[in-house]
């Protein structure tokens, strides 16, 4: 996946989640890394924009189907567009970062006592650790 999208994917599953803590780190990230800070003032509301491509609109569909995966389940009719976007790469890799977006963003939300208690969470914490921190 380009970084671009993987940053509007990080975002879009962020707000979902509404972990601020990764709304602003990912937001951050995006905008350094070139992203035009109208799209991202839109994120949200993506499906009323003309600013996203056809594969863009495919992933932050599939990411909000996911990420409301106990609600909405995924039916085929939701993958279709997805399918079609992303070859099966790339769509493998979308659907583990939106996984890994849920589990990072309940994780900093509502794992810090718990984390902290753990014996290594301090570690992960200092060192950042790239499965679970930096993603």
């Amino acid at each position: 996946l380009a970084p671009a999208l993987r940053e509007l994917v990080k975002i879009r599953a962020s707000q979902i989640n509404g972990c601020a803590y990764c709304l602003e780190m990912h937001t951050r990230e995006a905008l350094a890394a070139g992203e035009d800070p109208t799209r991202l003032h839109v994120l949200a509301a993506w499906r009323e924009s003309p600013l996203f491509s056809e594969q863009e609109r495919a992933a932050l569909a599939w990411t909000e189907q996911l990420t409301r995966l106990a609600e909405k389940g995924a039916p085929d009719a939701a993958f279709a567009p997805a399918r079609a976007a992303f070859d099966d790469r790339a769509l493998a890799e979308l659907t583990f970062l939106i996984g890994a977006m849920r589990l990072v963003d309940t994780t900093r939300m509502y794992g810090n006592d718990w984390l902290t208690s753990l014996r290594i969470g301090s570690q992960l914490r200092s060192r950042r650790c790239p499965h679970l921190w930096s993603i």
